[in-house]
């Protein structure tokens, strides 16, 4: 669900199949991981704070190169 909630709204704009490709092989994995992360801890406030680091890192992570 994770991925399809993500990858769906960019499906609008006709990206190359491979561009969808990767995105929902990634935005699938991303899921699994928040999905584990609530099995460990019974709670959505930890895959949201996970998700939050996550887009930290990337959004961050070019402006330091």
């Amino acid at each position: 669900m994770f991925a399809l909630f993500h990858v769906y709204p960019v499906l609008l704009l006709s990206p190359p199949i491979a561009a969808v490709a990767h995105m929902t092989l990634y935005y699938s994995v991303m899921g699994g991981i928040f999905g584990w992360v609530f099995e460990r801890t019974s709670t959505f406030v930890a895959p949201a704070l996970v998700h939050g680091v996550f887009n930290a890192v990337i959004f961050v992570a070019p402006l330091l190169t």
